[in-house]
């Protein structure tokens, strides 16, 4: 029963859909980041605060392109009970079998009763984990907090190669003479390239990426 690393493909899982359906792990999330959550059960206080807090920061993830499935051993009609408890917007998984998902994810499970313990993931658009928190009991788990610094930090590093071409470019251009930067400012007028650049960033991205590059500049 090895644990999942960083770099790995999360492996398949087909779990049932509370309202019908079935969740497919990592299928259903292809193309955008995503979170796995596995929870003890709707009884747990920590996994209620734990999905309390998730689709309480649901349009920061939702800015940042992440979505959430989460899953437990409960039955639907508990789960569903639990969705509409907490208003989730994620995608929630019952009744799934503790052994199989225990075998291909690594994840901690208690005997008896049979449940899997509090486990999460954040996988890359591509389904290959980026990190992964295992806990053997109720406390130690992936915060939804910690969830959207992580993604916003991946998706600003990936952006400063591209901010650094456009300050790179903007200070070349502050060298030309006078009648040059205004022919310059005519082809590209500043609001225009900000509105298609910068102020299109989401606000939670937009401050990571300023604060990179800060600190690009003071080296």
């Amino acid at each position: 029963m090895a644990r999942l690393h960083n770099g790995q493909s999360f492996p398949s899982l087909h779990i049932p859909a509370v309202g019908g359906g079935q969740i497919s792990l990592p299928d259903d999330l292809a193309g955008s980041y995503g979170v796995v959550l596995f929870c003890r059960g709707s009884w747990c206080p920590f996994c209620n605060a734990q999905l309390a807090a998730f689709a309480g920061a649901s349009d920061r993830l939702t800015e940042l392109g992440v979505e959430v499935v989460a899953l437990s051993v409960d039955d639907e009609q508990t789960s569903a009970a639990l969705a509409d408890k907490h208003r989730l917007s994620v995608r929630l998984g019952h009744s799934a079998d503790a052994d199989k998902v225990a075998a291909v994810t690594g994840a901690y499970t208690n005997d008896d009763p049979r449940y899997l313990q509090s486990n999460g993931f954040v996988l890359g658009r591509d389904g290959v984990v980026l990190t992964a928190v295992y806990s053997s009991g109720a406390v130690g788990r992936l915060v939804a907090e910690d969830v959207v610094g992580f993604v916003a930090d991946i998706q600003s590093r990936a952006l400063i190669p591209a901010l650094l071409h456009v300050q790179e470019d903007r200070f070349r251009h502050a060298d030309q003479p006078t009648h040059d930067r205004s022919e310059h400012r005519a082809r590209h007028p500043r609001g225009a390239r900000r509105h298609r650049g910068h102020d299109r960033i989401p606000e939670v991205r937009r401050d990571a990426i300023d604060r990179s590059w800060r600190q690009l500049r003071t080296g």
